[in-house]
């Protein structure tokens, strides 16, 4: 494939992909907060995280295509070496959630605690 193919592959995955991302963040706006972000995290992880087409080569392609190429349609393909990928991803993901909520829940106890200002007649 061409240099300018691959660029324009690459810019429309990433396009479909944002859309998808931001009607994702609409329907999911009035769950909870802590499974909004992680229902939002994880499948933008998942699908924004590159890998080598196969080991040695310098193209990229979604971890998640190279993981189901490599585990399911190649005869030696090897599932470790984009599952590995994807589980980074999740793990990554997580603690950027977790962290998230961790600030909102110290925060909010940080606001709780303040004393209420004097009001003023």
């Amino acid at each position: 494939m061409a240099s300018s193919s691959y660029l324009i592959a690459w810019l429309w995955y990433l396009g479909a992909t944002l859309v998808l991302i931001a009607v994702w963040w609409r329907w999911t706006r009035k769950l909870p907060t802590l499974w909004r972000n992680l229902s939002r995290a994880l499948p933008a992880a998942w699908a924004l995280m590159p890998l080598t087409v196969a080991l040695g080569h310098d193209r990229l392609a979604p971890a998640w295509l190279v993981t189901l190429f490599e585990g399911f349609l190649r005869d030696e393909g090897d599932l470790r070496r984009g599952g590995l990928t994807l589980l980074l991803a999740t793990v990554v993901a997580v603690l950027m959630v977790a962290a998230s909520w961790w600030l909102d829940k110290r925060r909010a106890a940080v606001v709780d605690d303040s004393p209420a200002s004097p009001q003023q007649d």
